[in-house]
């Protein structure tokens, strides 16, 4: 009975919404539950959960596909990119594919699920936010990306199985992308299980929070690859050339070492996972990636700088202060509020809070109230069907919904100039290790 008269509570309020913003009652109530900090009491119930569900993918769908946030030569774009032909939908950061969600999950099609990312990312970058506090993240069994203490977007395990990867190192690949676009150093997978790595041992491992100890070496760098790719590390590890690790002769397992080209000063960091090389004037051996990274791909052996990092104390990112999102209906939000005001002399919603607390009490009231009084069941209220919305297929519990920002008319999304190249983790089975190079 209860659950009835939650439901019919619920459905009178989103009515009295939407009159007095002139929306339809699910897309009111939306707007309030989504602004107001009290609603929370009504939602205790899972009938109330299942709405207010309902009312957030119809708010997500409303949302745009594209946002731009100036600022000159460092201008950036955030785009949907829907792919009609296998349902897939893509973020794009500057016109490079960061993300693709490859399957429905948290109730959401692939499509709102970059609409959701999508905006999230505008909101945190909008603020300030530092590109550097975008990492992935372990939450219980889920494997998330996060943009300081909130989630960012979910990997599930069908994106990660029709990418070829798994969750861990599909959720590195993103962030990497999403942070390269943004101009902030790479994050590091650490060690595995196996990895006699003594230092460093975190999952994942963000370079912003080391520091050089002053110690440099300087001399020569060669890169090693497909002739070792998948094969047992001096640490115990697989080696995987598209890591970014590297090999030498005495440094421990796991410290971590910033690498400078000195032909073209561009720098990365790796993971010291195997030990090498032993060819005179060389001191230290490149993955792939690395080499890729500091411009030695094709000339094989460079000059370079070798800074020994170790980990900030004092390392700190400040949060940025998220913005208030502005919703499209503007017009009609003050008119909204003057009514709660007028009516309860009350701002923000707490003339329509105190109506609807009133009618809690009465609907109790009711439960109380014995079947044979006419006068109780005269006082039963007709509540209008709400409005209703399609729920995508679930494919795993939902993970953390934070409040979306502003709808507004979507744009034609464009073409990426340069799509993501989401190298799939090559798996090689068990082999006995090699001989020491």
């Amino acid at each position: 009975m209860m659950k009835m008269l939650q439901l019919r509570m619920v459905a009178s309020f989103s009515k009295k919404a939407g009159i007095i913003t002139g929306l339809s009652s699910i897309t009111a109530l939306s707007v309030l539950l989504l602004t107001a900090a009290n609603a929370e009491k009504i939602l205790d119930n899972p009938a109330i959960a299942m709405a207010q569900k309902k009312m957030e993918l119809a708010y997500t769908n409303a949302l745009r596909n594209e946002y731009e946030i100036p600022g000159g030569d460092d201008t950036i774009l955030i785009k949907v990119l829907e792919h009609t032909d296998t349902q897939y939908a893509s973020i794009l950061l500057n016109n490079i594919e960061v993300m693709k969600f490859r399957s429905a999950y948290d109730d959401m099609s692939p499509a709102l699920r970059a609409k959701r990312t999508a905006n999230r990312l505008y909101e945190f970058l909008n603020a300030g936010g530092d590109a550097r506090l975008i990492k992935p993240g372990l939450e219980e069994d889920r494997v998330v990306i996060r943009i300081g203490p909130e989630v960012l977007a979910t990997i599930d395990p069908v994106t990660a199985k029709l990418s070829q990867n798994d969750r861990k190192h599909l959720a590195l690949v993103w962030t990497n992308l999403a942070r390269k676009a943004l101009g902030a150093d790479p994050i590091l997978r650490g060690p595995t299980p196996v990895s006699r790595s003594m230092v460093n041992r975190e999952d994942f491992i963000d370079p912003a929070a080391f520091k050089p100890n002053g110690q440099i070496l300087t001399g020569y760098a060669s890169w090693y690859g497909p002739g070792f790719h998948g094969r047992t590390a001096a640490d115990g590890s697989r080696y995987n050339m598209d890591e970014m690790t590297a090999a030498h002769k005495s440094l421990p397992f796991g410290t971590l070492v910033r690498v400078t080209n000195k032909r073209n000063g561009q720098s990365c960091v790796v993971r010291i996972t195997d030990r090498g090389p032993y060819v005179h004037g060389r001191i230290i051996d490149l993955s792939r990636a690395a080499a890729k990274a500091i411009g030695m791909l094709g000339s094989g052996v460079a000059p370079v700088s070798v800074a020994i990092l170790q980990k900030d104390p004092n390392f700190k990112i400040a949060l940025p202060v998220l913005k208030e999102p502005e919703p499209e209906i503007a017009e009609t939000a003050p008119r909204l509020k003057e009514s709660a005001r007028d009516e309860k002399g009350g701002g923000d919603f707490k003339g329509l809070f105190s109506e609807l607390e009133a009618e809690i009490e009465f609907e109790e009231t009711l439960t109380e109230t014995p079947a044979s009084k006419p006068e109780a069941a005269s006082k039963t209220k007709t509540i209008p069907a709400s409005d209703e919305v399609i729920l995508a297929p679930a494919v795993e519990d939902t993970d953390d919904v934070d409040k979306p920002s502003a709808p507004t008319k979507d744009k034609k999304p464009q073409e990426p100039k340069e799509p993501a190249d989401l190298d799939p983790v090559t798996l090689v089975p068990d082999e006995k290790p090699v001989a020491v190079r």
